[in-house]
């Protein structure tokens, strides 16, 4: 939405297969897509952002148990076999935690994409996020920057950050790989609607997004 705020056209591929929550953020309705006459899928759009993820195509609540080949089907068809706008400037591909099939999948498809690491400051979540940064360094990828998530909680009454999950993840993951940490984001309470073009928390996904 940052991205959209600032001009640009944005799909989004949730390629977190077992973890798919990118059409629960947006609200959008669980159900089947329609197809162009070439058959292509035609992705599903909110706020303007279209977007593909696994959850249109498994019953609602049905847990998703397919071992490594059938990733490797899904991700043949998100890649090869969706019709996005012609003028979409930018696909974001969602990915699971650290390394694996997926990742290595998603180099087969897209060998020259870049990559923004996403880490909490806890150093089990810092580790994790390094070895995905070297790992997408080893197979070509070119790793962009680093986010650091859940960074503080605000307290309103002390007007301070409290550090629930320590400090730092961010910092030593960024120096680790060689690039910038473009952000810390603070942990929001969710509401009925999070997804609104305002607020302190926009005005550092904007941020982030003017420096990509």
């Amino acid at each position: 939405m940052a991205l959209t705020s600032l001009g640009k056209r944005v799909g989004i591929i949730d390629a977190d297969i077992y973890g798919a929550s990118i059409p629960n953020i947006f609200h959008l309705e669980s159900k089947p897509l329609d197809q162009t006459t070439d058959e292509r899928l035609i992705p599903l759009s909110s706020h303007g952002i279209e977007m593909i993820s696994t959850t249109f195509f498994m019953p609602k609540d049905k847990p998703l148990m397919w071992r490594g080949p059938m990733l490797g089907k899904m991700l043949t068809n998100y890649f090869k076999g969706v019709a996005w706008h012609q003028d979409t400037d930018i696909v974001l591909i969602d990915l699971q935690p650290g390394t694996g099939d997926v990742a290595l999948d998603i180099h087969t498809y897209v060998p020259k994409s870049q990559m923004i690491v996403v880490t909490t400051p806890h150093p089990n979540a810092s580790d994790i996020a390094v070895k995905a940064g070297l790992g997408a360094k080893q197979i070509g990828h070119e790793v962009l920057s680093v986010i650091e998530n859940m960074s503080y909680l605000m307290i309103p009454e002390r007007q301070e950050p409290m550090y629930i999950f320590g400090q730092g993840g961010g910092n030593q993951v960024s120096n680790i790989l060689g690039v910038p940490l473009l952000g810390q984001i603070q942990i929001e309470s969710p509401t009925d609607d999070d997804l609104h073009y305002d607020g302190f928390i926009f005005d550092i996904f904007v941020q982030i997004a003017k420096q990509l």
